[in-house]
């Protein structure tokens, strides 16, 4: 019926002036601001949300007719995460990016968004805010995101938006400001406040005074409680921001690795966002790719991942993956896969596979764990004593020990295996989520083992690796 009652209005085509000619290469620039891969990892992330599925994509062959085209599609986000909006990705992916991204910085491992929704880094996002101007849509992504994730949310809306619209966004707990005016006065009072806000996001309170007793004891406990662990954490933790001096010196403190590992976490950082500034540091990026000291270069493979465009990133990378650790390998795997190298591919396999453990020296066993203990990189093993000496086995990642092939008051052989350790479920999920992007039908094997029904497996690594064996079917061109 719309077909024969529908009369099409007249049409211009306009051109647009920036487009790049037809098969033209997609240019560095603005790879670094929304490649295939990218958008490839950001499905891989979404696809693990709670309540994820499709969306429709409807075919409407009369309308087409009326317009007098070949084809028109029509997809429907109506249904999207229960959000009622055509925009619910977009906003929530900033901000679970936007938190991901500050808690590596102080922990230098980007979190899954499994960890933010289960609260694992409550703590380091509870106290930040994300904020955007909105005609409605946009803004109560952003507002979901933040409930979902952990962090608070400023919505600012123009006069026109209606209440309807505003009350969706509270509905998700954020705080909504309406501007008088129109959009482009929402955005300008949006960035206004979020500059104002840099140095606390804590909402203004009526302050009522204390006595001087009172006060005295306030800050006598805020010492004991508050300041002197944050000393600590200002001198030893990665939370510490360096300014441009301090970056330099820190990336050339032979004496102190982990101030290298500091500076590296903060440029990753930057790097995330697309900072220019960071680009001065690049060559010291590339010449701790071979740094001695196994944490450094583990560090560096990962922020080398956040700029794709640069060749000697993508070198460094490569040469990583002969690295003598395998964490060292997995992580210039996984960001080799960001510049769209599937060099690494059986360094991501090797992640999902126990790691075995040798003694590096003979000896007799003066003490051990126990299998299915967690454990976490560098936890101790066992300890090998010979003569005077004794050596400690230490396992090379995060994970629960599988097996344990020595007991306590036995000899071992120099090169026989000790112990087992399985890969942790962050681990796991990363490999997974890249073999969904660059994985082959011969690595099905290794992905089936985490679709099992077993309690040591999380439900979104489950998830993860149906979806990554789905991906390499279709790529393959196979039926499951």
């Amino acid at each position: 019926m719309i077909a024969e009652t529908f009369q099409p209005p007249p049409f211009r085509h306009l051109a647009n002036p920036s487009a790049l000619p037809a098969g033209s290469p997609y240019p560095d620039s603005l790879k670094a601001i929304a490649s295939r891969i990218e958008g490839l990892q950001a499905l891989a992330e979404i696809a693990t949300w709670p309540g994820y599925a499709p969306t429709p994509l409807y075919d409407l062959p009369g309308l087409a007719k009326a317009l007098g085209i070949g084809r028109l599609w029509y997809k429907d986000e109506g249904e999207r995460f229960g959000l009622g909006s055509f925009k619910a990705l977009g906003g929530a992916y900033a901000v679970y990016r936007y938190l991901s991204s500050a808690v590596a910085g102080k922990t230098g491992e980007r979190p899954s968004a499994a960890a933010l929704i289960a609260g694992r880094h409550r703590q380091a996002t509870g106290n930040l805010t994300v904020a955007t101007a909105t005609d409605g849509n946009h803004g109560r992504s952003v507002a979901w995101g933040a409930s979902l994730f952990g962090c608070r949310a400023v919505i600012f809306i123009h006069g026109t938006v209606s209440e309807g619209r505003k009350a969706a966004i509270e509905a998700f707990g954020a705080e909504v400001r309406r501007v008088p005016g129109n959009y482009d006065e929402s955005v300008r009072e949006c960035a206004a406040a979020a500059a104002a806000a840099t140095e606390s996001t804590q909402p203004v309170r009526v302050r009522h005074r204390m006595s001087a007793r009172n006060r005295l004891l306030f800050f006598a406990t805020a010492w004991l409680i508050v300041l002197m662990p944050f000393l600590f954490w200002w001198n030893t933790w990665f939370g510490r921001h360096l300014s441009d001096k301090q970056l330099s010196e820190f990336l050339n403190d032979q004496k102190h690795p982990r101030h290298i590992q500091h500076a590296l976490v903060q440029l990753g950082e930057r790097l995330s966002v697309h900072d220019a500034s960071a680009a001065r540091w690049y060559p010291d990026l590339e010449r701790l790719a071979s740094y001695p000291v196994e944490e450094v270069r583990n560090t560096d493979a990962w922020v080398m991942g956040q700029d794709t465009t640069q060749a000697g990133f993508h070198a460094a990378l490569r040469k990583m993956l002969e690295d003598p650790s395998p964490m060292v390998r997995g992580n210039a795997a996984l960001s080799l896969v960001r510049f769209g190298d599937a060099a690494g591919r059986l360094q991501i396999v090797a992640l999902l596979q126990p790691a075995k453990i040798t003694a590096s020296v003979a000896g007799r066993v003066v003490d051990s764990d126990h299998p299915g203990t967690a454990i976490r990189q560098g936890g101790l093993i066992a300890k090998i004593q010979n003569g005077q000496q004794v050596t400690e086995v230490r396992s090379p990642i995060n994970g629960r020990i599988r097996t344990l092939s020595v007991a306590t008051g036995t000899d071992v052989l120099q090169g026989a295996e000790v112990a087992s350790v399985d890969p942790g479920a962050e681990q796991v999920w990363e490999a997974l989520r890249a073999l969904y992007l660059v994985g082959k039908v011969e690595d099905l094997p290794a992905i089936r083992i985490y679709q099992r029904d077993l309690p040591e497996i999380p439900n979104r690594v489950k998830q993860q690796a149906v979806l990554t064996e789905q991906a390499i079917r279709e790529r393959a061109g196979q039926q499951p």
